[in-house]
């Protein structure tokens, strides 16, 4: 692990705070491992999607030197090593989004350093070679969360000059944009997203400086949004938290790691969507942080990437759900 001074704090973050959990069995359920550091230079609020099954693309993000990326790096998961792959060719940015759809991927809007942005580009990895695409249509901004379900992608809420809830869906067949359903409930920024049999998941954030408490579905096939369980529950879980990372693993989807009340956190909570609860899991075994990346692999899933306070971040830890906790390994 790399750590670099802060000079100037970069005012994207991810966060959720777990203060209770639903069974204590769960707390020490699941462990971290530290795998091969990223190659490229430590960042936060970068963007990561995978392709197949054991290749994944991770770049762009910001550093403590006010310095903005517009690197992409590809991660062998079977082998553990890094490439450095074509650059991405709009303004280096971070608060970006991204989403896999028809075996490409998709980046866009952002925040250059001055301006919040709206263009998106395809990454093809079969050529290692990106593709203007259209613009996004609706308002420049930055924090939003992305998912793509069914060759379609999906970009929504985030932070225009104002906080927002619209949602668009994108069609790479006709490379068109097309305004969706708004997301119910509070207008959100820095929330994160996930799929989980065939439907999006958006949970997490602050709006007007609160945290969302509440966790939508979108379903693609009737267009219509459905509350969940909200996240905060009394004394049985309290996942609310702004820049946080999830992802969906052997079964569960998971949250985890961020910010709240000021603190860089690293509770991890496991998302049941047979009983739609809340479990605690195994602390993150690195440094607390938010802006961070996940994703996952065939058979992998991962955290990489981040800041704690000054600190900007490039270790990678995957986590093994079904292994007893190992502070270490």
């Amino acid at each position: 692990m790399k750590f670099k001074f802060l000079t100037i704090i970069s005012f994207l973050a991810f966060s959720w705070l777990f203060i209770a959990c639903s069974d204590e069995d769960t707390e020490d359920l699941g462990n971290w491992v530290k795998g091969s550091e990223f190659d490229g230079l430590p960042r936060s609020n970068g963007v990561a999607f995978a392709i197949d099954n054991n290749k994944v693309y991770y770049g762009t993000g910001y550093s403590n030197d006010e310095e903005y990326f517009n690197d992409l790096w590809e991660f062998d998961a079977e082998y553990g090593y890094w490439i450095q792959k074509a650059d991405f060719p709009g303004s280096a940015r971070s608060g970006a989004v991204s989403f896999v759809a028809n075996g490409i991927g998709y980046v866009g809007t952002g925040y250059d350093g001055e301006e919040k942005l709206n263009d998106f580009y395809a990454y093809n990895p079969a050529t290692n070679e990106w593709t203007k695409v259209a613009d996004f249509e609706g308002d420049a901004r930055y924090g939003a969360v992305a998912f793509g379900i069914d060759d379609q992608g999906y970009v929504g809420t985030g932070y225009t000059g104002n906080e927002v809830k619209d949602f668009w869906k994108y069609d790479p067949q006709s490379d068109s944009w097309t305004q969706i359903v708004s997301i119910g409930g509070s207008k959100r920024r820095d929330a994160t997203a996930f799929v989980y049999d065939g439907k999006g998941y958006v949970c997490t954030g602050t709006s007007d400086g609160l945290y969302n408490e509440e966790m939508y579905q979108y379903d693609p096939y009737t267009g219509f949004w459905t509350q969940m369980t909200d996240l905060d529950d009394d004394e049985d879980w309290e996942v609310t938290r702004k820049n946080a990372v999830s992802f969906v693993f052997e079964g569960k989807a998971y949250v985890g790691a961020g910010e709240k009340n000021g603190s860089t956190i690293n509770s991890f909570w496991a998302w049941n969507p047979v009983t739609d609860t809340w479990d605690e899991v195994n602390d993150f075994e690195g440094a607390p942080r938010s802006n961070a990346c996940s994703f996952v692999t065939q058979d992998k899933a991962y955290v990489t990437g981040g800041q704690y306070g000054s600190y900007y971040l490039d270790d990678i830890w995957e986590w093994r759900p079904f292994e007893e906790a190992d502070n270490d390994d």
